[in-house]
């Protein structure tokens, strides 16, 4: 106990010397990437594009990052819209807010066109003059500003691959994949995109609270009661994005509808002179949104992924385990399965399964 007083009594001055001085170490500024396999890639070949980096930081400048959120969380905060990194706020609550805008709609025969936008490479694209701005116009003081300005000047990182290790380079745009505070800024960068969705008054709307823009870290969902406002919504996005260094990729994106005029063939939207297909079924955040007369979800990836995650566990359990060793299904499979059913609704067909024997 002594010695875990002396510890943060030590942490607690060194860092109040780092805001103060507005200079951070600089075994701070270094960090390794790890390239990680994307979710549902084929991996053929060796592109970059089948990988996501994530970096590896000092655990004292991740320990630093907590209290500079904890001092200053005030000044660092993002719009009601924004669901990701935040405390008791989860992609549960994104899926529910659009579900309830588009049952409320269908409930009055109205139609709902959403489009998913997807950002190119985000977290590294964010350009370090556009954040100060951003922190600057939420007065954050000038002791944190400095200080981040230091940290970002000449961050440095290298790949790792296995046991080799690449020679260091310089971060001169971006956000590291993996940091405490990263998320947090990126919410900030983009959270514009929640102000001009409002000022525009055309997205859907449930009573004075706009609805028509969504956002789960740097997944943007637009919502519009017809396809000439979503198509203006768009257009304001991809503008603001521009102007921050950020572009929308035409082919990770998509549209769809939901209510009565769903099966209705659509003019295409359009972004940066590519149109943006319309489609019956999209992934967000985690959950497939099904086009259809109402709010609807499908479950049947979930399903798959729970099957192979059970037979992998119980492969190495085997039929004479004991109740404890039967544990891990429950930790680890059954969330897969579970995934998003506590914010889409559910009816008998989509809870109806059986263990397959293939």
């Amino acid at each position: 106990m002594i010695l875990l007083t002396a510890i943060v009594v030590i942490l607690s001055k060194l860092f109040n010397l780092i805001v103060s001085a507005a200079c951070v170490p600089h075994g701070f500024k270094l960090s390794y990437t790890v390239p990680l396999p994307k979710e549902d890639q084929n991996h053929k070949g060796n592109s970059v594009d089948n990988y996501r980096a994530i970096s590896i930081s000092p655990v004292m400048a991740k320990i630093f990052e907590h209290f500079v959120l904890a001092r200053y969380s005030k000044f660092l905060m993002t719009s009601s819209n924004q669901f990701r990194f935040k405390k008791s706020s989860s992609c549960g609550h994104a899926i529910y807010s659009v579900r309830k805008v588009v049952e409320h709609y269908a409930a009055r025969s109205s139609t709902v066109n959403i489009c998913l936008l997807d950002l190119s490479k985000a977290f590294n694209k964010i350009d370090h003059s556009a954040l100060y701005l951003r922190l600057m116009d939420r007065s954050v003081p000038v002791q944190i500003l400095n200080l981040l300005v230091n940290w970002f000047s000449s961050c440095l990182s290298c790949v790792t691959w296995g046991s080799v290790m690449s020679h260091f380079y310089e971060l001169k745009a971006g956000v590291r994949q993996g940091g405490v505070i990263s998320p947090i800024l990126f919410g900030i960068y983009i959270d514009v995109l929640v102000l001009l969705v409002k000022e525009a008054n055309i997205g859907c709307k449930i009573g004075a609270c706009c609805a028509g823009i969504f956002l789960y870290a740097d997944d943007i969902i637009l919502l519009a009661p017809s396809v000439q406002a979503l198509q203006s919504l768009i257009s304001i996005c991809e503008s603001e994005l521009n102007s921050l260094c950020m572009a929308v990729n035409a082919k990770k994106s998509a549209c769809l509808r939901f209510g009565p005029r769903c099966k209705n063939v659509c003019d295409n939207v359009m972004v940066s002179s590519l149109a943006i297909n319309w489609i019956t079924s999209v992934r967000y955040p985690g959950v497939y949104l099904e086009s259809s007369f109402t709010f609807k979800c499908t479950f049947v990836t979930n399903k798959r992924k729970f099957y192979q995650a059970f037979k992998s566990t119980f492969g190495q359990i085997g039929r004479t385990g004991s109740e404890e060793v039967f544990a891990p299904i429950k930790s680890k499979c059954l969330p897969i399965l579970l995934y998003g059913t506590d914010a889409c609704p559910t009816n008998a067909s989509v809870r109806h399964f059986r263990i397959c024997s293939e």
